[in-house]
Protein backbone atom coordinates (compact mmCIF):
# COMPACT_ATOMS: atom_id res chain seq x y z
CA UNK A 1 0.00 0.00 0.00
CA UNK A 2 2.84 2.39 0.83
CA UNK A 3 4.45 1.87 -2.60
CA UNK A 4 1.07 2.51 -4.24
CA UNK A 5 0.68 5.78 -2.32
CA UNK A 6 4.23 6.83 -3.18
CA UNK A 7 3.53 6.17 -6.86
CA UNK A 8 0.32 8.24 -6.69
CA UNK A 9 2.17 11.15 -5.07
CA UNK A 10 4.84 10.98 -7.77
CA UNK A 11 2.16 11.04 -10.49
CA UNK A 12 0.53 14.08 -8.88
CA UNK A 13 3.86 15.90 -8.72
CA UNK A 14 4.56 15.03 -12.36
CA UNK A 15 1.14 16.32 -13.43
CA UNK A 16 1.56 19.52 -11.43
CA UNK A 17 5.05 20.05 -12.82
CA UNK A 18 3.74 19.69 -16.38
CA UNK A 19 0.94 22.21 -15.73
CA UNK A 20 3.45 24.72 -14.32
CA UNK A 21 5.74 24.30 -17.34
CA UNK A 22 2.83 24.84 -19.73
CA UNK A 23 1.66 27.98 -17.91
CA UNK A 24 5.20 29.36 -18.07
CA UNK A 25 5.29 28.67 -21.82
CA UNK A 26 1.97 30.44 -22.36
CA UNK A 27 3.04 33.42 -20.26
CA UNK A 28 6.25 33.78 -22.26
CA UNK A 29 4.34 33.65 -25.56
CA UNK A 30 5.28 30.10 -26.52
CA UNK A 31 2.82 27.49 -27.70
CA UNK A 32 1.97 25.03 -24.96
CA UNK A 33 1.78 21.28 -25.47
CA UNK A 34 -1.43 19.33 -25.75
CA UNK A 35 -3.11 21.13 -22.87
CA UNK A 36 -6.52 19.45 -23.01
CA UNK A 37 -5.12 15.92 -23.03
CA UNK A 38 -2.66 16.60 -20.25
CA UNK A 39 -5.16 18.45 -18.07
CA UNK A 40 -7.56 15.54 -18.46
CA UNK A 41 -4.78 13.19 -17.38
CA UNK A 42 -3.97 15.36 -14.34
CA UNK A 43 -7.65 15.56 -13.38
CA UNK A 44 -8.05 11.79 -13.65
CA UNK A 45 -5.08 11.30 -11.31
CA UNK A 46 -6.59 13.64 -8.74
CA UNK A 47 -10.06 12.10 -8.97
CA UNK A 48 -8.72 8.57 -8.51
CA UNK A 49 -6.89 9.37 -5.27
Amino acid sequence: MQNENKHMVEECYDALEWVIIQFKKVLSGEVAGNVQESLSYAESILRNR
